[in-house]
């Protein structure tokens, strides 16, 4: 374990207490309601609204099939999936892929804009990157053992993706922890989102290489109660070969933190350092736009061992 990784473990030990958990079970898990009979989101109850669908914790996009919200109504699941989900989606793009992460319809294929270059992975789990000779979207540098792919992002929001990981942390948060989050949830639910700030940021992090994880990993760090400069709650989930940390916004514990500076650490990939073929990439991401993005550039870089030459049947 180097330097770099023992600092951060520290920052967490010393400002955090966190409940982590990996999703390993083979049979669905239902988060206990806050309220029986009542939406944790929009607090209204039966008959005015019905709770017949079921409700994903984190969005099927993911690959999250087993942790099950008990009490989001369906007017709730409906305006998520239309808006933050359908976002983080987009964000995301070329992720789902690379990560095989199965939503609805199988693992998604990517496909350039320009329809030169597709990504797909096989039911036999083999992936197949196919570009024309002379489009640049795929880079191969054979003499430094590199694969560089430049993917396109479909338009979006990134704040709204931003607001899918927030959904994510209050879906399971416990009844102790919600009470502070009366300002987040209006801002979730609100369709209109105007407020001019920058602190929506994201920390990512990339696994080249063959490690990866499994299963879906997540963990809700709350601030602890003598420490005061850093923010009430953080939320960092994990699938694949990628890692998101988020920072839950307007929370009642962060109104002393306004207009001050804070600095943060990464919460430490757990295949940092793990072996040589394992590279951690680290990347802080500015989700703070609420305005529609087109263009956006997501570059993937691969190393490689050797490349052979193989004719297509």
């Amino acid at each position: 374990m180097n330097d770099l990784t023992q600092r951060r473990i520290k920052f967490y030990d010393e400002n955090y207490d966190m409940v982590l958990r990996h999703l390993d079970d083979k049979s669905k898990i239902k988060i206990p309601a806050l309220k029986n009979g009542e939406c944790r989101f929009c607090k209204k109850s039966s008959p005015d609204v019905k709770f017949s669908k079921e409700a994903h914790a984190f969005p099927e996009l993911i690959g999250n099939k087993i942790l099950i919200s008990s009490d989001e109504c369906n007017d709730c699941n409906n305006l998520f999936s239309e808006t933050i989900e359908d976002n983080l989606a987009k964000f995301l793009g070329v992720q789902r892929t690379i990560a095989f992460t199965k939503g609805k319809g199988g693992v998604p294929s990517y496909k350039s804009p320009d329809k030169q270059t597709r990504w797909d992975v096989g039911k036999d789990g083999k992936v197949a990157i196919s570009s024309v000779v002379g489009d640049e979207t795929v880079t191969l540098d054979q003499e430094n053992k590199k694969l560089t792919i430049k993917t396109i992002r479909q338009p979006h929001i990134r704040r709204s993706a931003y607001k899918c990981f927030v959904k994510m942390a209050l879906s399971v948060m416990e009844e102790s922890d919600f009470a502070n989050m009366t300002e987040t949830i209006g801002w979730l639910l609100s369709r209109e989102d105007n407020i001019q700030a920058n602190f929506f940021i994201a920390l990512h992090t990339f696994i080249s290489g063959e490690s990866g994880f499994k299963n879906i990993t997540f963990a809700l760090f709350r601030r602890k109660a003598h420490v005061q400069n850093v923010p009430q709650y953080s939320f960092f989930i994990a699938w694949g070969k990628f890692t998101y940390q988020i920072f839950l916004p307007f929370a009642e514990g962060d109104k002393d933190l306004l207009g001050k500076t804070i600095t943060m650490e990464y919460f430490p990939n757990v295949f940092d350092g793990v072996n040589d073929q394992s590279k951690v990439a680290y990347t802080k991401i500015d989700m703070s736009s609420n305005e529609i993005i087109r263009g956006d550039t997501n570059t993937i870089t691969y190393s490689f061992e050797e490349v052979t030459e193989t004719k297509i049947q």
